[in-house]
């Protein structure tokens, strides 16, 4: 396998013109033709590995989700792939199935290849991320709350279904029931709470016969 410093050679430059050259540092435009020129004939790519460790985290996050199927976490997937993109940044796509402990096996791996950080749509509100934060690698938490002290990104669950049973009370429905996800999830527990919260302030009662939990997909609410 050709190394660093046979690119250096071929090119006529030094290795540490090299690295600044396919790092995308400044170089004078001569000696980048250069070196792109021989490690294209040698066929020479940078060790990502050995860079990572020198810099301590790699360029690539992991995108932590409970479905990749979910319409909304698709489009949340396309976002943060985009944004990335446009910064340098690769994107590993961690599809969870809300089970937590295949959750914390990727946020393992996320430690263990010395990723740069995650972005999580969490499975619990515990997840295991105590080991990253600890090597002060960035976390973002979407969609879901979590306990750890990291930038969040969500919507107020409890405004929005209060507003979806305003909207029914106003169109003159008495008996609504919500359907929900799992009782261990943020969103679902925010969006029945905001359901109770309409219920209340219109004087109507919200008994728990009328709560059904499901998962997050089409079929589930359909049952």
């Amino acid at each position: 396998m050709p190394r660093i410093v046979d690119v250096a050679r071929r090119a006529g430059v030094s290795t540490a013109t090299v690295s600044r050259a396919l790092n995308g540092k400044p170089v004078r435009p001569e000696l980048l033709a250069a070196v792109t020129a021989a490690a294209a004939e040698l066929g020479y790519t940078p060790d990502r590995t050995a860079r990572s460790l020198r810099r301590r985290s790699s360029d690539v996050v992991a995108l932590v989700l409970p479905d990749v199927e979910n319409p909304f976490f698709t489009a949340v997937a396309r976002g943060v792939e985009d944004v990335a993109q446009a910064h340098g940044v690769s994107v590993v796509l961690c599809n969870t199935d809300d089970d937590a402990a295949k959750e914390a096996r990727y946020l393992a791996v996320a430690q263990d290849e010395n990723m740069a950080g995650v972005v999580i749509a969490a499975a619990s509100g515990r997840p295991a991320l105590a080991p990253l934060l600890a090597r002060d690698r960035a976390v973002v938490a979407v969609d879901r709350a979590v306990a750890d002290d990291v930038d969040l990104v969500t919507f107020d669950n409890v405004a929005l279904g209060r507003a979806a049973t305003q909207g029914l009370l106003a169109r003159g429905f008495r008996r609504i029931a919500c359907v929900t996800g799992p009782a261990a999830t943020s969103t679902a527990v925010e969006r029945a709470q905001g359901w109770r919260d309409a219920l209340a302030d219109a004087g109507l009662p919200a008994p728990d016969g009328l709560l059904v939990r499901s998962d997050f997909r089409v079929a589930g609410a359909h049952d």
